[in-house]
């Protein structure tokens, strides 16, 4: 668990592991509660990415669950240029 700033910045210069939201409450590793679908687009091409999240987000709503969308990473199309 990355809990402090030194443990980030450790992690971050060793460059060896992407660190994601973790999938349960820390007072309930065991039993998580969030699945995460990662799309990359590696070609540029968002609009694949798009459709697919959206066939995803259908399948997961018509079985009774609610889909929320994060976007992360250099390759979003909505990352500001710094």
């Amino acid at each position: 668990m990355i809990n402090n700033p030194e443990t980030l910045v450790y992690l971050a210069n060793q460059a060896c592991i992407t660190p994601h939201i973790w999938p349960a409450l820390a007072d309930r590793l065991h039993y998580p509660d969030r699945v995460i679908f990662d799309f990359d687009a590696s070609n540029g091409a968002f609009g694949h990415i798009r459709e697919g999240a959206k066939l995803v987000r259908d399948l997961l709503e018509s079985v009774g669950l609610k889909a929320f969308v994060m976007t992360t990473g250099s390759r979003s199309p909505y990352r500001r240029a710094t």
